[in-house]
């Protein structure tokens, strides 16, 4: 009700001040006219003075305007040429009412002053520069300066298009505080014009030029905009290239790898096969080691060379072993080669093609700046088309307005000159006066519109509080509801128990009377247990629940908390909304007290009390007062470009920082695609380098295997030669046996030395030809080999060369000793018998 009621107090008051102002400015409208037809009216009565005395020379001067011929008041209709005879009655101007203000008013006042003020200045400057009478000129325009309290300093010589761009800032400026100040209820022109001319607007040409400059900058700003996206454009494609090109050698390296992989897979299965053949060869091995470690009745150094041969050969099998597995390790970690180079083809395609959306994105962005560059250029040759049309129009303009404004200004100069005087001490006194009572009254009205926005400001709180009292009004109000269910519940819940109580309490009755009456029965007793502990269980849960009816304990400890905080919440806003009410109540108070309307009314009648020198004293001393206004605002205005300036530079290095951090990213991420492609070449490099080495290796490994056969072949020759000579040698022997058979002992003990002489003296033999020939069969051809087919044997592989070297020269001279001729002696049954395939001194006897 209290806000309410202030609310229609208000807007009461609005009404009535509204009212009033209406009222200010239509008695302001009228006035002006008035002024405007009176200073016609004299200039058409100097105009005919000057007529009749001149005479001849006078008419050449004005004949190109009417006598009756003046310029018009601002608020009349150019209808015509009238005299002060036929003069229409003076009307009154209505438009929509504007926001009440009173700066505003007093606004719109200055700013009516200030054209009237500085169209005579123009008047009388147009005429000096034209007229050269330097003695008149200079002794009007102090006159004009004492009577105007004029400040600053005029030129001496003007040109037309200065003159014309100073009216056109008058124009512009007064324009501006008349539509800030009484809504646009007043159409101002700004200079006299011929009727058959057509009127040329400053603000135009102003404009067209602001329009201008705007295109310029915004065809700077889209020039930059296109340099950026060329360059964004450029490192994109840049940065494509390049990452086509790792895809590429990704997809060499994936290929060669590949080839790797389905070769070393064949590798690695042969590898496989010759380790499980090496396994073999390394048990077979061990179980013949064992098993000669079992015999005893072989030699001990047969058997200590045996043993010796077989654990080499179990070295040489784990050291093969272990060489074949870790061949096996490598070639796996090459076939990883192929599925991290898939994965990273997959990724760099994926982000080849976000790079491609983003360029596509780019080159629109570059079209739609081009286009609208383009477009921009067009307005701007066409703005400047027009103001060349405007600016010859306007100087032909400005040289009729000049002619017009000679006149005129010596009209109002002679006017001047018939009552010339200065003003007394005692004017000048009460022009200061009235000045200070205005600057009061303007504080007034300054304050006392501060305190509206202040009584408004409290007004708005005191709503942002009462809002949020009522929230927590709402919410406090769902907590005790929720209390009052949670009791009710509780109550409900007590009711149930104490009637469950009751009844358990009558069956447990029952009970015992039945127990006591039939005795002891078991089921009986066990029924009476289970009643009372039902009867203690609701006796319990009575008293928590008559516990909590008691406390009040309904809700949970955090809304218990809220709803504390909320209660003295509402009591804090209450406190506050009482205080707000307070200050609302007293600056209501105040502001009735001194009323607005009361104000108003009172500076008004001071106004229209002032004459009208009076009048034009102050509005000389407040339009210096709006100069010095204006020339703080122009510092103010060049403080802001200089700052303007600044920040202009911030953003250009903000954005030369930035533009270098992108360029350093991307010459990173362009270094990092260059190491890659260097990584992926080196990679390609040693998959060939290897693959030659694998094929090096087959091709050394089978021309070892066929080398060996050949001398396999040629030891199988040799042993059949000589076991065919060995062969021939018994057969001569056992001959030459049969032929001595008549002598036995002698023959025996000669022969048997003889043959045993001969026999070691043909072993002998047989061996250094056997050592012979094996010397012979072991020179090998050369052979003519490049450097690229040459390489360094490893340790292992001297030691498998250098132990089958001994093997076959241990096995060679083994079957040199394995054949042996044995004769028999039949008398003494003892004697020896040719056998092949048994060791050297190895003895049978039949």
């Amino acid at each position: 009700m209290i806000f309410s009621g202030a609310s229609e107090q208000r807007y009461a008051e609005a009404c009535e001040k509204l009212t009033a102002t209406e009222s200010c400015i239509r008695q302001q409208e009228q006035r002006l006219v008035d002024q405007q037809t009176k200073i016609t009216e004299l200039q058409e009565t100097v105009s005919n003075k000057q007529e009749s005395v001149q005479g001849t020379s006078g008419r050449s001067m004005t004949s190109l305007m009417p006598p009756s011929l003046g310029p018009r008041p601002y608020s009349v209709a150019a209808d015509g040429v009238r005299t002060h005879r036929d003069r229409p009655h003076s009307r009154r101007l209505h438009s929509s009412p504007p926001v009440f203000s009173i700066e505003r008013i007093v606004q719109g006042f200055k700013a009516r002053s200030q054209l009237i003020v500085q169209e005579l200045q123009d008047s009388d400057e147009v005429l000096q520069a034209e007229l050269g009478d330097e003695t008149e000129s200079e002794t009007d325009e102090d006159a004009n300066s004492r009577d105007l309290g004029q400040t600053y300093n005029r030129n001496k010589t003007k040109n037309v298009k200065n003159t014309g761009k100073k009216k056109s800032d008058v124009l512009k400026i007064t324009e501006k505080n008349s539509k800030e100040g009484m809504g646009g209820t007043l159409t101002i022109e700004g200079t006299t014009h011929h009727p058959n001319t057509p009127r040329i607007d400053d603000t135009e040409i102003v404009d067209l030029r602001c329009s201008i400059d705007q295109n310029q900058e915004s065809i700077r700003q889209s020039h930059v905009k296109m340099c950026e996206s060329k360059s964004e454009l450029q490192e994109l494609a840049l940065n494509i290239r390049l990452k086509e090109e790792l895809i590429r050698e990704l997809v060499k390296t994936g290929k060669e790898s590949e080839a790797m992989n389905r070769k070393y897979s064949d590798r690695i299965a042969e590898l496989e096969q010759q380790a499980q053949k090496a396994r073999l060869g390394l048990h077979e091995a061990q179980r013949a080691l064992h098993h000669l470690e079992g015999k005893e009745q072989q030699g001990a150094q047969h058997k200590k060379n045996l043993a010796y041969d077989y654990k080499k050969k179990i070295n040489l099998a784990k050291s093969k072993v272990k060489e074949l597995e870790r061949k096996q390790q490598e070639m796996e970690k090459v076939m990883k080669i192929q599925t991290t180079s898939e994965k990273k083809v997959s990724e760099l395609e994926a982000e080849v093609g976000r790079m491609k959306q983003h360029m596509e994105i780019a080159q629109a962005r570059l079209k739609e700046e081009m286009d609208r560059k383009a477009k921009i250029e067009r307005e701007l040759i066409k703005d400047q088309q027009k103001i060349k049309e405007l600016e010859v129009r306007s100087e032909q303009q400005q040289k009729i307005i000049k002619r017009k404004t000679e006149e005129v200004a010596s009209a109002k100069r002679k006017l001047r000159q018939g009552s010339a005087g200065g003003t007394p001490q005692k004017e000048q006194n009460q022009q200061e006066e009235q000045k200070k009572w205005l600057d009061s009254e303007v504080e007034k009205v300054l304050e006392r519109k501060k305190q509206m926005e202040e009584l408004e400001n409290e007004l708005a709180q005191r709503e942002a509080i009462l809002a949020k009292r009522e929230a927590l009004l709402l919410e406090k109000g769902e907590l005790e509801m929720k209390k009052l269910r949670s009791s009710q519940h509780l109550n409900k819940d007590l009711a149930s128990v104490s009637l469950r109580l009751t009844a358990v309490e009558e069956q447990l009755d029952d009970r015992t009377k039945n127990w006591k009456k039939h005795g002891e029965k078991s089921k009986i007793k066990e029924d009476v247990t289970a009643l009372k502990e039902e009867r203690d269980r609701l006796k319990k849960q009575r008293s928590v629940l008559d516990e909590k009816l008691q406390e009040g304990s309904l809700l949970s400890p955090r809304e218990e908390r809220r709803l504390i905080g909320l209660e003295e919440g509402i009591e804090a806003l209450d406190a506050a909304i009482e205080f707000k009410n307070d200050v609302i109540s007293s600056r209501q108070k105040v502001l009735k007290n001194n009323a607005l309307t009361q104000s108003e009314i009172h500076v008004m009648s001071r106004l229209h009390s002032l004459s009208n020198e009076d009048t034009r004293g102050l509005l000389v001393k407040y339009f210096d007062k709006v100069i010095s206004l204006k020339e703080d605002e122009r510092k103010k205005m060049v403080d802001l470009s200089q700052m303007q300036i600044k920040l202009d530079e911030q953003q250009r290095l903000i954005n030369e920082l930035n533009g270098a951090l992108q360029k350093s990213k991307g010459e990173t991420e362009r270094k990092l695609l260059a190491k890659q492609m260097e990584h992926e070449q080196r990679m390609q490099v040693l998959l060939r380098q290897a693959h030659q080495e694998d094929g090096t290796a087959i091709r050394n490994e089978t021309k070892h295997h066929e080398e060996k056969i050949q001398q396999l072949e040629k030891d199988l020759f040799y042993y059949k030669k000589t076991s065919r000579e060995l062969k021939k040698k018994l057969r001569e022997i056992v001959s030459s046996a049969a032929d001595r058979i008549g002598h036995p002992e002698d023959i025996n003990k000669g022969e048997s030395h003889e043959i045993g002489r001969d026999s070691s003296v043909s072993s002998q033999g047989d061996m250094q030809q056997a050592h012979k020939d094996d010397q012979t069969s072991r020179v090998f051809t050369p052979v003519r080999k490049s450097r690229k087919e040459i390489r360094e044997l490893s340790s292992e592989e001297l030691e498998v060369r250098r132990s089958g070297a001994n093997s076959t020269s241990g096995s060679l001279a083994g079957q040199a000793w394995t054949k042996c001729i044995v004769f028999q002696e039949p008398e003494k049954n003892v004697g020896f018998t040719y056998v092949e395939g048994i060791k050297p001194l190895d003895v049978k006897k039949q």
